[in-house]
């Protein structure tokens, strides 16, 4: 009987996949600490303090998505899971972030249903999602091994680079994280 999708990745034992889920089932509870402008030291030092979660504050600080990227890789580097709030809901800013590695993100002052739908689709790919695939980047690592199980068991079409236009098979989770 093959693998689901999501059997087959947490079998990977690539840092980036499901980092969260695997300090959930370590931990009954997940320290973290919000960080404006945070250097390298300072990423070091919450790793050497036990944190889990680092928050880099694009909303409220000074840095830049290349900033935020090059922390967050980091961060997964020592253990941690990267998280960040972006400034407002943009495709760029999920885009970006997602693909150089950030592993959870969060949308401020959310006023409506609707942003929230947009907030998910843009962090999700198809068919559940618009997030596109960029092949290049350290955040895709879980990403394209996803995309490929999931083009090897046939739930996603591949041809001519035509959009994804078939929902998936029931009971296929296509979730990328687990959070409880």
């Amino acid at each position: 009987m093959p693998l689901h999708v999501d059997e087959r990745l947490q079998m990977s034992d690539h840092p980036l996949i499901d980092r969260v889920g695997e300090l959930l089932e370590t931990h009954d509870c997940l320290y973290g600490m919000i960080c404006r402008d945070a250097t390298l030291t300072d990423i070091e030092l919450m790793a050497q303090a036990g944190y889990h979660v680092v928050w880099l504050d694009l909303e409220h600080g000074p840095q830049s998505t290349q900033v935020a990227i090059e922390l967050g890789r980091t961060i997964s580097h020592l253990g941690m899971v990267p998280l960040v709030r972006i400034p407002e809901l943009s495709r760029t800013y999920m885009q970006i972030l997602l693909d150089g590695g950030i592993q959870i993100m969060t949308l401020p002052d959310v006023r409506s249903v609707e942003q929230t739908r947009r907030f998910v689709q843009l962090g999700k790919y198809p068919p559940m999602g618009e997030r596109g695939v960029s092949s290049s980047t350290a955040g895709n690592v879980h990403s394209v091994m996803k995309l490929w199980l999931m083009v090897s068991e046939g739930l996603v079409p591949m041809s001519g680079g035509k959009p994804w236009n078939q929902p998936s098979p029931a009971g296929a989770n296509l979730e990328c994280w687990k959070i409880r």
